[in-house]
């Protein structure tokens, strides 16, 4: 087994097998909660720490960060039980990564987990932007073993996606037969399941894509 890793967790149903898979292959798991100012707040934080009870994972770091200061998506804007097709949220994954990486840094170093998958679709969750990201983590590395007075001398950082090869089917048939899938949490709105934002219907047609249909 591998040593330490940090996983980004949302309570939703990629970064959830994300830190499932990792389990597997780290022997101490960290997981880091981002409370981003989003209208599903509440109940991301209370998913998260029912499945991280579930997986045994004792180190949970939530991390604040003011995004809604300035956001103007429909995820933290208006009515908390309301979210419309403007949910787009600038840069949002290399922030999330920014955070865990100073955290991981700070803290010995070690790899970061992150839920990306092949229905995501966007630049910054392809495997070409894990790469980069793992390119300027390398860079950084050997330029802090310049500075041998510094306690982040030595420390490394890696990015892992390990759900890059993983459809939302697939996700949910894993995160089914793991007994998962209902302590997770996807809808955008407070107070949800919605059944109506981009979240709610990607996670319904994760199962209705094989003639099932699972809880929401």
């Amino acid at each position: 087994m591998k040593d330490k890793a940090y996983s980004i967790i949302s309570g939703g149903m990629d970064s959830t097998l994300a830190t499932f898979l990792a389990k597997k292959k780290y022997s101490q798991i960290v997981a880091l909660f981002i409370d981003w100012g989003q209208k599903s707040v509440d109940e991301e934080w209370i998913a998260v720490q029912e499945i991280c009870a579930l997986l045994e994972i004792n180190e949970i770091e939530r991390i604040e960060v003011p995004i809604d200061k300035w956001d103007k998506s429909s995820l933290t804007q208006g009515d908390r039980k309301e979210v419309d097709d403007n949910f787009m949220v600038p840069e949002r994954n290399l922030v999330f990564i920014s955070l865990a990486a100073s955290y991981a840094r700070a803290n010995g170093g070690g790899c970061l987990i992150v839920g990306f998958n092949k229905d995501d679709g966007g630049y910054d969750t392809s495997r070409e932007f894990v790469d980069q990201i793992n390119v300027f983590f390398e860079k950084g590395t050997k330029e802090l073993s310049c500075y041998n007075g510094t306690y982040l001398r030595g420390t490394k950082i890696t990015l892992e996606a390990p759900l890059l090869g993983y459809d939302k089917k697939k996700i949910a048939e894993e995160l089914k037969a793991n007994d998962l899938y209902n302590l997770t949490y996807t809808c955008y709105a407070a107070k949800g399941p919605c059944g109506k934002c981009r979240a709610c219907k990607k996670r319904e047609a994760s199962f209705t894509s094989y003639g099932s249909k699972g809880p929401t």
